[in-house]
This record gives structure tokens, C-alpha cells and sequence, in this order.
């Protein structure tokens, strides 16, 4: 009833803004979610023989992906020895046994739960990763993979969802999920990873990449879009043309 009535309708991605267009018959303007570049400093230089796969989420939620994380990380050790996997957001303690259990104890002693910790925490989070994942199926943008970029952190998204509008050339991979509730190709996850961490070594400007793609997400750009949408939508509604 709210979108049927509404003047105008956003969608934060063009995936949200199809299944608007599906389920209710409305095609909405598409606009992301801004991001506060400022709180997102850059930085460059990872430590890439020890190097931090980085996830932030509600991972309670299976359609996040915790559980196809860590299997691809299992896999991802065989290649890279040194990596190590962070998981920072909501991951319960039957969770985190679930989780280990999936993985061998040669996995498992690389493996770090952050708990949720506060909002001041995620950009150093960031900042220390040498990827940024965000596996999960049906998301509207996924912020996480935005205040990543800002860091200079490229990321790992799956193609169902919004993460096709915040990756761009060269700023990380995208994986297909394989599942529907919830994420469930290893492999193609594994592969991914690989090839964002790739990039630390085929782009010298890599970290300068990922934050002028952020910027496409900032207040400055998006804020300006918002507004106009409200204006033309005040103007309607009021009969003014």
C-alpha cells in the first residue's frame, strides 16, 4: 500500500529496484545508500604474507554466508598459508562452534571472531584487510563492501544482489552464490578471493582505486540525487510544475 501510494518510490540498487518493479508494479528511481567518506580514511599497504580476509555482517542470518566463508577459506589456505579470516558482527557462540567444526584445526587457529565492538571500530577493521567479503544472497547494497573501498580495501561480493553496482574494473571480484536461502559455492567464493588478492600485485595503485570508487558513493554525489528526488516529489504531490 505504501509503494502503491507513494509519489516516489527509491530503490538502493538496481537489483532492489527490479524486484519493486516485480512485486509491486513500480519502478523506482535507483540511488544508493550514502556513504560518510570521512569516517573511511585511506590506507595503503597490506601485509600480504599474512593477509586478513575481512567480514563484517549480522552472520545469525544464514543468508549472509558464515557458513560458505570459512569453507572457502579452508580452501583458500592451501594456496595462500598465511591468510587469516575475520569475522566482525553478530556470530552467536553455537555459530562459531558450527563454523570451526566446518574446517580443520590447521584452519581454525586462523580463524578471529571481533563480536560486534562499535562503529568506530570498523575503519582500522577495514583498513587492516587485505579483502573485504561480503558472500551473502539478497542484499539491497551491502555497505560494508562501500566503507571498504573507502579504506582502500578491494572486495568480494556475490552477483545476487547489490553488489553488482558497488564493484567496478579493478576494485575486487564477484562470485555466484549457487544458492537461494543462502550461499553455497565454495569454489566459485575460493576463486574470487584469490582474485582480489591478486590485485595488490598487478595494481601498484590499487588502495587509490578502490577510495576513487567509494567516492561515487558519497555524500557530495548521492546527497545532491536525494534531494532533487525529494523536491520533484514535494512538487508533485503540491500540483507545482
Amino acid at each position: 500500500m505504501a509503494i502503491q501510494r507513494a509519489t516516489a518510490v527509491l530503490a538502493v540498487s538496481r537489483p532492489a529496484a527490479e524486484l519493486t518493479a516485480r512485486f509491486f508494479n513500480r519502478l523506482p528511481t535507483t540511488l544508493p545508500v550514502p556513504c560518510d567518506l570521512g569516517r573511511f580514511r585511506l590506507r595503503e599497504g597490506r601485509d600480504l604474507d599474512r593477509p586478513i580476509v575481512f567480514a563484517a555482517g549480522a552472520f545469525a542470518e544464514p543468508r549472509k554466508g558464515a557458513l560458505v566463508l570459512i569453507r572457502a577459506f579452508a580452501r583458500l589456505k592451501q594456496r595462500v598459508p598465511g591468510a587469516r579470516l575475520r569475522y566482525s558482527g553478530l556470530v552467536p557462540p553455537s555459530l562459531q562452534r558450527t563454523l570451526l567444526d566446518a574446517v580443520g584445526a590447521d584452519v581454525q587457529r586462523d580463524v578471529e571472531f571481533l563480536g560486534v565492538g562499535a562503529a568506530e571500530d570498523l575503519p582500522g577493521r577495514y583498513a587492516e584487510a587485505a579483502v573485504t567479503v561480503l558472500p551473502s544472497v539478497r542484499e539491497g547494497l551491502g555497505m560494508s563492501l562501500v566503507e571498504s573501498l573507502a579504506c582502500g580495501t578491494p572486495i568480494v561480493g556475490s552477483d545476487d544482489g547489490g553488489a553488482i553496482d558497488v564493484m567496478a574494473d579493478g576494485v575486487g571480484a564477484l562470485f555466484s552464490p549457487g544458492g537461494t536461502a543462502q550461499p553455497e559455492n565454495v569454489e566459485d567464493l575460493t576463486l574470487a578471493i584469490g582474485r582480489a588478492l591478486e590485485l595488490h600485485k598487478s595494481a601498484p595503485d590499487l588502495a587509490l582505486r578502490c577510495r576513487r570508487r567509494a567516492e561515487q558513493f558519497s555524500w557530495e554525489v548521492v546527497g545532491p540525487k536525494i534531494l532533487a528526488c525529494y523536491d520533484a516529489a514535494i512538487a508533485a504531490s503540491s500540483g507545482v510544475h
